[in-house]
Parts: structure tokens; sequence; C-alpha cells
């Protein structure tokens, strides 16, 4: 083989060698390259055999047992609820750990601790305000359990209640709260917007409010029983945000 620098110029001379070796016994057949699969005996890929030595092999993935899936919510929120379980979120510290550099690993937001996800969507002040008055509003009390991460809370709001229909819009309603607490973080980080907490939970419930209506041919007893709670919540904030600008 001939190189515009030489291998030992570059400190790649066992290297080379090595592969040389490992060619060196290679013989090209007759005809056309193409692909063989080893799932099968006629080296044919087909659905059924990957699918096949799936069943054979199950793999447990954390915490989807937990996650309520449905067309009601969006995929993109669906999707970032699954990275968030698997802890596959791009967080600061997950950046540090990844071997990215960061200008800081502070929250952008309360600035008083590193920014893992579990703090982003959970522990931080911003956060906590958020959460807390939108189980309020919802007249949602979990229990004494210890929320400690993301997986903490999706559980607890799984498990939820007596009546599976109103455990199911309740899980939907967390879903797009952590999903908007991680873009309004988004905004403050990349876009330097100044976002206080009243304006947030003003505008999270009121996005809540809309998509579920508009999602309903008919408002229920079910819907209502969350929606109103969140309006009488949104007009009161609107009212305090009104006054603080002034």
């Amino acid at each position: 083989m001939e190189f515009e620098v030489s291998p030992p110029d570059l400190g790649l001379e066992l290297a080379v060698r090595a592969l040389n070796n490992n060619i060196v016994g290679i013989r090209l057949g007759q005809g056309a390259d193409h692909w063989r699969c080893k799932l099968t005996g006629d080296d044919m890929y087909t659905i059924s055999s990957l699918r096949q030595i799936i069943d054979k092999h199950p793999v447990n993935i954390l915490g989807t047992s937990i996650i309520q899936w449905s067309k009601v919510v969006p995929i993109k929120v669906l999707s970032f609820i699954w990275r968030v379980v698997q802890g596959r979120i791009p967080a600061v510290v997950a950046l540090e750990t990844r071997g990215i550099q960061v200008n800081s690993l502070l929250c952008s937001s309360c600035i008083g601790q590193p920014e893992s996800a579990n703090h982003v969507l959970i522990d931080c002040p911003f956060a906590c305000m958020i959460s807390n008055n939108i189980m309020r509003w919802c007249v949602v009390k979990l229990g004494q359990i210890s929320i400690k991460n993301t997986g903490d809370l999706l559980h607890s709001v799984a498990t939820w209640g007596s009546c599976p229909k109103k455990t199911k819009m309740l899980a939907f309603i967390c879903y797009r709260m952590l999903w908007n607490l991680w873009r309004f973080r988004n905004k403050r980080l990349f876009q330097m917007e100044s976002i206080s907490s009243l304006y947030s939970l003003c505008v999270m419930c009121q996005k809540i409010d809309s998509h579920y209506l508009s999602t309903s041919a008919s408002l229920t007893s079910t819907t209502s029983f969350i929606t109103s709670k969140i309006v009488q919540g949104l007009s009161y904030l609107l009212e305090v945000e009104g006054c603080l600008n002034l």
C-alpha cells in the first residue's frame, strides 16, 4: 500500500501492520456485492424473522410501564417523556458526563445547583412552584410519597386515584407540564429570555387547557374535572401578573 505520509511518522506502524495481516488472506468473489442476513437460512431479511429474534430475547426497557401512551398527547411530548425516563435528555450535567465542554454546570434558573434532568424538572424552585400549583388546581394530593426524580413523579401520577379516566388525564397534564418546563429552560438558555414563574404558569395552564379542549369532541365530566380548576387558576394568575406589570 502507498501512503502520502509514512505511517511510522504518524505512530501508526503497528496499526498498519495489523491491518495488512487482517486483509492479506481475503479473496474477493465473483459477481456484484450484496447483503446477507444471518437471521434466516436463505440469507433474506424479513420483518417476521427479526420479530422472532426479539421475542426470544425480551429487553426490559426502563420505566415504560409508567408511561400512558395515547394519541391525545402529541408524539413529541410522549417521546420527550420516554427520553426523560431513560435519562436521555441533554441537561448540562449529562453533556459534561459525555465529555462535551460546557460554560457552567449550574442551573440557568436558580443558579444554585448543577443542572441535571431531575433538577430542571423536579428540584428547581421554578419547577417546584409550577408543579405544586398545577397539582393544587387539579385537586390532586399525591400523599406523603417522596418524589426525588421524574420516575417517582410519573409513578405517583400513574397510580393516583381510583378512576382510570381521571388518572390518565392527570398523567397527560403531567406530561405537558414536564415538556413545558424543558421548553422554558431552553428559552432561558438559548434565547436569553427572562421568564417569570407566574408568567410561565399562565402560559402552561393556557396551553394545557386549550389542547385538551380541542382534542375532545365534547367536554365530558372527566375532562372538566381538571380543566375547570386550571381555568380558575389561570384567571387568578392573569390578574396577579397584570398587577405586577403595572
